[in-house]
């Protein structure tokens, strides 16, 4: 059985865009008979409470295991409870201010105080179980000066130093303690992980996934001879405005000559795109999309209703569909739009919707795990993103027979909606022409079930071909 290690900094617990390819993908390769690890190296440090439920609800099998650099680094004998859980807000001549994990109200950090004044010293990172995971330093009040990272018995981990006077903190070195490798002093966070991934993997044969642009730092450092690297393109490579321009994270690699790396992309609008840079140095590009399979739409469905499933930021342009459905009310009163999504623009939409006064008619409906249901039960979802590797959300809403009403973007729309067949392509930022499909949409609907075949070219089984015939 081959190896295959996916690489990535993020696993949303409420399972993002990346996050479910990730579950998919390594379902289908596990299906081919591979043995799957999942390797998480994001600043998350609770993560590994989540590794339970993320089996249950992906079913994952017994070939795909999770693991966490986080919990593999630190000594995990000899709990040792945080000192300050019953402070009461008072502790010695400390005030601590908790904040709470959103589930299950457990303490998730604590921000020391200095008294009677608004500045923190230092804050404080729990686990689930209440231990002390990290502590951050603020000694200026500025920014933060280093960070220890803690074993289960209070005991240091490793500490990082920063640099000061930066936009963003730069980390100068790291130092660890616990004698597990030869080196105990490391440059950057990247050294430190391209250490445990060299541990890890070793000399074995294996393939490697990198999947956060973040981490191509790791895997540059990496001393890995048998393993062959896969770069998965998740979003686009370029400035939003202008397809020739390379955005800094992607250049490195597009700029790669020939070799044993390979690039993997969602379209073939990508691919070409990628194909035509001036930079582009020879890598190997692959186009494998997002498994869709066709489903059995329900007869009835709420014809009045129209939906959004997005993040709510900026990049969504969520107020655009909040204008174009005002324009659109006017003449057609009965009509409701529910945003499902969480973002930091939530407030600020909110506050559009009671200032249009559509607040009987707009609903932000937060996150909801029971997507397909709630995409059958409505008469189209309406799309304003700028950009995209693919449009998930486009894709799963037209094999739930929901019609797709989307600004043009790139990538992924012109390879998943065929106009007036399964959706409608708008130009981007017309909130009028918006409007106006919503019209052509209510008067012309379409057989549902036809709409959620037409994309059987994305089924499991075609896409999971397409990666066998890549790693064979």
């Amino acid at each position: 059985m081959k190896k295959v290690y996916i690489l990535t900094n993020g696993l949303a617990y409420k399972f993002g865009g990346r996050t479910k390819s990730i579950f998919v993908r390594a379902k289908m390769l596990a299906d081919l008979n591979y043995d799957v690890e999942i390797l998480f190296v994001g600043l998350d440090f609770n993560h590994y409470r989540q590794f339970e439920v993320m089996y249950k609800e992906w079913n994952l099998s017994k070939n795909i295991k999770l693991r966490s650099i986080w919990q593999e680094l630190k000594k995990t004998t000899g709990i040792k409870k945080y000192p300050y859980l019953n402070a009461n807000d008072q502790y010695e001549q400390e005030v601590c201010k908790f904040g709470y994990f959103p589930v299950d109200n457990d303490i998730e950090y604590c921000r020391h105080i200095i008294p009677n004044t608004k500045n923190h010293n230092y804050v404080d990172y729990l686990d689930h179980e209440q231990t002390l995971i990290r502590r951050c330093y603020y000694p200026t009040q500025k920014s933060m000066t280093h960070v220890k990272y803690f074993n289960s018995d209070g005991s240091v981990c490793f500490t990082a130093n920063f640099i000061q006077g930066k936009k963003l903190n730069e980390m100068i070195n790291i130092d660890y303690f616990n004698g597990r490798y030869d080196k105990g002093y490391f440059n950057s966070i990247y050294e430190l992980k391209a250490m445990w991934l060299n541990n890890i993997i070793g000399n074995e044969s294996a393939y490697l996934f990198s999947d956060a642009r973040i981490e191509d730092q790791t895997v540059q450092l990496i001393n890995l001879p048998n393993i062959k690297i896969f770069y998965i393109f998740h979003t686009i490579h370029t400035i939003i405005k202008d397809k020739n321009k390379i955005t800094k994270k992607f250049k490195p690699i597009i700029k790669k000559g020939l070799g044993s790396e390979e690039i993997i992309v969602l379209t073939n609008e990508q691919k070409e795109d990628i194909l035509l840079l001036k930079e582009y140095g020879g890598i190997k590009v692959n186009v494998i999309g997002h498994p869709l399979n066709r489903q059995i739409i329900k007869e009835k469905y709420n014809n009045k209703r129209f939906i959004v499933i997005s993040r709510l930021v900026k990049s969504k342009k969520i107020e655009d569909v909040i204008y174009a459905f005002e324009l659109f009310s006017r003449n057609n009163k009965e009509y409701s739009l529910d945003i499902y999504g969480q973002g930091e623009l939530q407030d600020e939409l909110q506050a559009l919707i009671n200032n249009l006064k559509l607040s009987n008619s707009i609903t932000l409906c937060g996150y909801t795990n029971k997507v397909y249901e709630e995409l059958q039960n409505s008469l189209a979802m309406i799309n304003t993103t700028a950009f995209e590797g693919f449009g998930m959300s486009v894709g799963e809403s037209i094999i739930n027979g929901c019609p797709v009403i989307s600004y043009e973007y790139r990538y992924g729309l012109k390879e998943l909606v065929v106009n007036n067949k399964n959706g409608y392509i708008v130009k981007e930022n017309n909130i009028n022409e918006l409007a106006k499909t919503m019209e052509v949409v209510i008067n012309n609907q379409q057989n549902r079930q036809e709409i959620s075949n037409s994309l059987d070219k994305y089924s499991t089984e075609n896409i999971k071909k397409l990666w066998q015939e890549l790693l064979n």
